[in-house]
């Protein structure tokens, strides 16, 4: 005798004053799911079986797995959802579906003409966001010693690869940092994405030389909030010391 046990799919229906590509943005950009998400930064390349995590805030602890079934930007996101945080919610997580994660689906469409006019108020309403990375320059406890002159040559390289970058229009601002330990030495704000930024602040010859290491952090600021305007970028120390 086989029993058969009938499998109940709940589906949700929700409605969002937004663009399909504002909500795909707040759903798969950390940036946005750290505020809303238990502080939960979700991290996935969003291809077709590849993973869907989420970390907590500092990437100490791991809380969420699952696989990516389907992604079609901006309309179409199904993944599988396994909760870590508690070892009884994820043993009853794998335990829904028949063994399988439960799974999460975004199925974005604008169906009626009202719901375009709908989404076009809501992008007006909405905030916009400028993006940039900040990229700090640290100093590097296995830097060579260098004598007084060598020294003086590797701060105007250094500095005139910041006046390139500048006047290619990469670089938004840069600049010493005051920090009595000698640890934080200098910051800059590129308009690159991170993994960009970081490869252009890798090519500056005191990084090369092994003086400084950087580290790229992703920035975002309300659109309209930094101006950006050329500006003289001196090339040596000389030249910033003149009058």
């Amino acid at each position: 005798m086989t029993t058969m046990t009938a499998q109940t799919t709940q589906v949700y229906q929700v409605f969002i004053g937004a663009t399909p590509e504002q909500i795909w943005e707040a759903i798969t950009t950390p940036e946005f799911t750290t505020k809303y998400f238990h502080g939960s930064a979700v991290e996935s390349t969003l291809e077709p079986g590849s993973p869907w995590n989420g970390f907590s805030a500092d990437h100490s602890e791991h809380w969420v797995d699952g696989e990516v079934l389907e992604a079609e930007a901006p309309r179409r996101l199904q993944h599988t959802w396994r909760a870590l945080y508690d070892p009884e919610t994820a043993a009853r997580g794998l335990a829904q579906d028949g063994g399988q994660r439960l799974r999460h689906r975004l199925d974005a469409r604008s169906q009626r003409a009202q719901d375009l006019a709908r989404d076009r108020r809501a992008a007006r309403r909405l905030m916009d966001f400028d993006r940039f990375t900040v990229v700090l320059l640290l100093t590097n406890p296995d830097a060579p010693e260098l004598d007084g002159e060598a020294a003086v040559e590797l701060q105007d390289a250094h500095m005139s690869h910041l006046a390139d970058l500048h006047a290619a229009g990469h670089l938004l601002a840069a600049g010493p940092l005051s920090d009595q330990q000698r640890f934080y030495r200098g910051l800059s704000i590129l308009n690159v994405e991170p993994e960009r930024a970081r490869e252009l602040k890798e090519a500056d010859p005191a990084v090369q030389a092994g003086i400084f290491t950087v580290v790229a952090i992703p920035w975002m600021v309300p659109a309209g909030a930094l101006a950006y305007a050329p500006a003289r970028f001196p090339r040596s120390i000389a030249e910033a010391s003149a009058e």
